[in-house]
């Protein structure tokens, strides 16, 4: 059995050690969102000491490659790419078992795909 001293110096070094793999790096990619090109690529982890810009990061990020990410976000996904009724649909006997077929040695009257 663990003592209750042995519990909460194990929960504060789990807690200590979440925030290092998690919100360290996160605080580091916004710093940098912050700085200019010149100023990020240095990688240190510290203030802007020439402004900030993320303003003018955002819209440099945005308007990369004619507008891909906004184009990305908002553009409706085809019709291939949506759900299939049958759940292995990528795979390359799908269309012969979604077909009402079964696959070999299999002897069921079971439908192999999910209604549709």
């Amino acid at each position: 059995m663990m003592t209750r001293a042995q519990r909460i110096w194990i929960g504060g070094a789990a807690i200590l050690a979440s925030v290092v793999v998690f919100l360290v790096p996160f605080a580091f990619i916004v710093l940098m969102a912050f700085k200019d090109k010149r100023e990020s690529s240095l990688r240190e982890f510290s203030l802007p000491s020439n402004g900030f810009h993320l303003w003018d990061n955002l819209v440099e990020v945005i308007q990369t490659r004619d507008f891909m990410l906004l184009t990305a976000f908002l553009t409706r996904p085809s019709s291939r790419s949506q759900a299939s009724p049958c759940w292995w649909s990528s795979a390359p006997w799908s269309a012969t078992w979604c077909s009402g077929a079964h696959p070999p040695g299999l002897r069921s009257s079971t439908s192999w795909c999910w209604p549709g």
